[in-house]
């Protein structure tokens, strides 16, 4: 098993990106997400 020691995340206006890393610097995990209009009128209507 991996242990993750860094965890990174890069907002942005339409999507997101998760980076995770090892003790010696090695990606783990590269991963996209982008934001869906829902999410957002979701996150509206709480406000």
């Amino acid at each position: 098993m991996q242990n993750v020691t860094l965890i990174g995340i890069d907002l942005g206006k339409h999507s997101f990106h998760v980076h995770c890393q090892d003790e010696k610097g090695h990606a783990l995990l590269r991963k996209k997400f982008s934001r869906s209009k829902k999410s957002q009128r979701k996150t509206r209507q709480l406000s």
